[in-house]
């Protein structure tokens, strides 16, 4: 049953909200009327105060033009130039009638004052005269300003009240520049009282001084005017902080301000002033007026909501709690029957017609899950092994699949214990961590081996289910098995032809290391006897022969070279097949390594034909690399590039920093407008031995010169781009990761790190010039440099020779025949020549003995290729071998 119900929480929800509206209405109302009072008082103050003004400036001027008609009329001008008081009073006697009646305004008094400020003549008192007023403020203002009349507020008459006094200079007749005198004219504020009193206010004016029991400096009361006695405010006293100009101020029933009495508000305080009282019902009736337009905006607001509330529940009742039931109801008709064929029907275009439309697309998919489990299970049971147990590990229940494969009965297995189809030969170790996992309610995987009722054992891939219920209990343990005793025994087959695979593969090896330690070996060996051969062909190359005879020597010398080169493809690329291929890294300027190795293959381009252009970028870029090995490679690629150019071929040379994915790298671009490669050559061009149908071009190589290249660039951690098209030519690019100067590489790391203390070694091979012509001592020569990769050995047979090599290429160590008895002349010859060249020069001589030539050799190798990074033991071994005549 409902213990709530939307309605409900609605009805609730517009009662809190009336209720709500109720409050803040009457809290509205509170401010609003305080708001309309606060205006309604302030209001009050300017319209009176403007009133008060018109009505004081109304007799001020009225005043003025009084007296601009006595001024001008002849007789009282002559009574003032004669000091006639009877013309005075006869002429200012009936003007006072006069005036009243056209005036509107009663109580005039007329004063006439000599022109040095005697009193001549008072209508309200016509038997004073001769008083001295020239000290009264304003007869002294009108004194210093003949030109204009002063008009105001003062006190005046035989009462001492306030009246509003006007005086004006009186001249002669005759002479308009002559003062005879001045007259005065006065009138009270009762019109003004008259006036307010109309419209429901009292007015007076109040003095300070007038309480009679209290401080005269703070103490305030009516003016002696008969006419302000009989007000409600003619009593009150009033102290200085009640006399606030500007403020309302509040009094028993009444509400009063008051203003300065001339309105000036400059200078000291003034000693009278105006006061005009309202009753105070009066402006509360005026802000209430105002207030009760809010109330009734906030009525109407109300009935708004009750309204709308209203028609909200009745749309709530139609439009949602209507439907909600009929699906409500559905919903137990499914939940009682089990059928999921039953859809609700709203047809609305609403979000409860989309509820409705949601709830029938989940009936649809909860029936074909319904119906896909059905077929599922059906699935599982007729390809998969299933069994229920309890928490306990007893059978409850089995599929058809489980008893064929076991041989045992469905009721031969319920009540039983998993155990019972367990192998011996299934270690405790699996099943202890099988029942530790599903106890943590984990889902346990793994191979078991099982017994059939028949004493065969089978093998399958189990999958034990903790089932648990919805507050995490344990129900029963759900085990899914497939059968896999055929991948076993596959598996176990396999095994065997591995291990088997594996032998073979060591043996393997072991002939591949085998064939590369022989290659290395038989790589020294042959160099040796090489270099001879080449040496000996050069020295008999001078003597004179025909030419056929040098024409063979040419074609010995060649041969030689090549096979040369040859040995020392096979030995390079035996020891990087083994891992045997020293690499001496160094922070190294790439520029100057290409601008070097350029230098170097200009001249095979020269002989060639080809065109060799050159572009580097300014300055230098550092790389971490082995130089000897980079020059390797570059000289490699340009060998390339020339061999299989064009005639009158190009290659171009650049090289400049680029970014890479990796940061900033140095590129090297080798480019030549050969025939080209097409992609399956391009595929197959990094394969040892493989020339790529070049075998009959005419062209010498092994085919293993670009794999060695490539091999050394990775190792020097970089890589190679090739790219080509049939007939128009091919570009290597070759990419080292760039170092800043004075960095190096942690050996266990691609990335550099500082090492300000490495030693930068020599990146020169060092070139070794042999001026003699004795065999044994050019074989000593040749033997004891054989072991160096960084040594060229050169031979000059001759001195004119000699000379011709060293101008061309500035070797490092010059080796002379310590006997030859010209040797100082050369000597001082050869170092003048290297001095003014700037090379740098080392003279070695040798002797007569072999061995002595062998080890001096040595010894100068030593301290040639000491800059170096050789294997300096090594070196050491040869060196002492060779003394001790080994």
């Amino acid at each position: 049953m409902l213990k709530t119900s939307l309605l409900r929480h609605n009805r609730q929800l517009i009662v809190f909200s009336l209720m709500l509206l109720l409050f803040l209405g009457a809290l509205a109302t509170w401010g609003a009327h305080q708001h309309f009072l606060a205006k309604t008082k302030s209001a009050h103050i300017g319209t009176q105060t403007a009133l008060l003004k018109e009505r004081i400036d109304k007799k001020e001027k009225i005043l003025h033009g009084v007296m601009l008609a006595l001024s001008q009329n002849s007789a009282i001008q002559k009574a003032l130039a004669y000091e006639d008081r009877d013309a005075l009073d006869r002429e200012l006697g009936h003007l006072r009638e006069t005036f009243s009646t056209w005036t509107g305004f009663d109580n005039y008094g007329f004063h006439a004052i000599t022109f040095d400020g005697r009193s001549l003549y008072r209508s309200y008192d016509p038997d004073s005269f001769g008083q001295d007023v020239s000290a009264h403020p304003m007869l002294q203002q009108a004194m210093s300003d003949l030109t204009a009349a002063v008009t105001r507020l003062e006190l005046s008459g035989f009462g001492d009240a306030y009246r509003v006094v006007s005086i004006q200079p009186v001249f002669s007749v005759d002479d308009p520049q002559e003062l005879v005198g001045f007259i005065t004219v006065s009138q009270g504020l009762k019109q003004v009282l008259n006036e307010f009193s109309d419209q429901g206010h009292a007015y007076a004016v109040f003095r300070k001084g007038r309480v009679a029991d209290s401080d005269s400096a703070s103490s305030w009361g009516v003016d002696k005017a008969a006419y302000f006695s009989g007000q409600a405010v003619s009593d009150w006293r009033l102290n200085a902080q009640s006399m606030r100009a500007g403020e309302l101020h509040e009094k028993g029933q009444w509400f009063y301000f008051v203003q300065p009495l001339n309105f000036d508000a400059s200078g000291d305080a003034p000693e009278a002033y105006h006061l005009v009282a309202t009753p105070r019902e009066r402006l509360l009736d005026q802000a209430w007026e105002k207030t009760f337009q809010v109330i009734w905006v906030l009525i109407a607001a109300l009935i708004a909501l009750v309204l709308g509330g209203l028609m909200q529940l009745g749309l709530l009742h139609f439009n949602v709690l209507k439907p909600l039931r009929g699906l409500t109801q559905t919903m137990r008709n499914i939940v009682d029957t089990q059928r999921y064929d039953q859809p609700v029907w709203i047809d609305k275009d609403d979000e409860i017609g989309e509820v409705s439309q949601a709830f029938n697309q989940l009936l649809q998919t909860t029936n074909r899950v319904l119906f896909d489990l059905k077929y599922l299970k059906i699935a599982i049971d007729q390809t998969l092994i299933v069994s229920r147990a309890a928490p306990t590990g007893t059978i409850t229940d089995v599929n058809d699949n489980f008893c064929e494969i076991s041989g045992y009965a469905r009721e031969e297995l319920i009540g039983q214990p998993h155990s019972i189809i367990r192998h011996p030969d299934t270690p405790s170790e699996t099943f202890r961590d099988l029942w530790a996992t599903i106890q943590r309610h984990r889902i346990w995987s793994g191979e078991i081996q099982n017994r059939r009722k028949d004493g065969s054992s089978y093998h399958v891939m189990s999958h034990i289910i903790p089932i648990l219920d919805a507050e995490g209990r344990l129900v029963e343990y759900l085990s899914i098995r497939q059968d896999i005793s055929l991948i076993v025994a596959l598996r176990e087959s396999l095994q065997a032809s591995a291990e088997e695979a594996q032998k073979e593969k060591a043996l393997a090896q072991e002939a591949n290391q085998a064939k590369s330690q022989f290659l290395s070996s038989m790589s020294h060996e042959l160099r040796t006897p090489l270099n001879a051969i080449i040496g000996f062909s050069q020295l008999m190359e001078l003597s004179e022969m025909g030419a056929q005879q040098t024409q063979q020597l040419q074609t010995i010398q060649a041969s030689g070279k090549h096979l040369l080169q040859l040995i020392n493809d096979i030995l390079e690329f035996a020891k990087l097949e083994v891992g045997q291929l020293p690499m001496q890294f160094a922070v190294t300027d790439m520029v100057a390594l290409t601008d070097e190795a350029t230098q170097l293959i200009a001249a095979d381009a020269k002989a060639q034909g080809i065109r060799l252009e050159s572009e580097h970028q300014s300055g230098a870029a550092f790389a971490y690399v082995d130089a000897l090995r980079a020059r390797q490679v570059m000289i490699n690629l340009l060998s390339n590039a020339i061999k299989y150019n064009r005639p009158e071929g190009r290659v171009s040379v650049t090289s400049r920093q680029v970014d890479t994915v990796d940061g900033q790298a140095w590129q090297l671009q080798v480019a030549d407008t050969g025939i080209g490669m097409s992609p399956e050559q391009l595929s197959q061009l990094f394969e040892p031995f493989n020339r790529l149908g070049q075998e009959s071009s005419g062209v010498e190589g092994t085919g293993i010169g670009l794999s060695i290249t490539r091999d050394l660039i990775e190792q020097m951690h970089g890589r190679i781009e090739v790219r080509s098209q049939p007939g128009q030519g091919t570009a290597f690019l070759v990419y080292f990761p760039l170092v800043e100067a004075g960095e190096s590489v942690d050996p266990d790391s691609d990335r550099p790190v500082p090492d300000p203390a490495a030693r930068k070694p020599s990146d020169q091979t060092v070139m070794v010039l042999c001026v003699d012509s004795d065999p044994g001592r050019m074989a000593a020569l040749s033997e004891a440099v054989e072991p160096f990769d960084r040594v060229t050995l050169k031979i000059a047979p001759t001195w004119d020779n000699a000379q011709d090599q060293w101008r061309h290429s500035w070797p490092h160590v010059v080796v002379l025949n310590a006997c030859d008895s010209e040797v100082p002349e050369r000597v001082a010859t050869l170092k003048a020549e290297y001095e003014e060249a700037g090379h740098a020069l080392q003279l070695y001589g040798m002797v007569e003995k072999t061995d002595q030539a062998v080890a001096l050799c040595h010894q100068t190798l030593f301290d040639a290729l000491l800059p170096l990074p050789i294997d300096q033991a090594h070196l050491h071994a040869r060196l002492t071998a060779v003394r001790l005549g080994l």
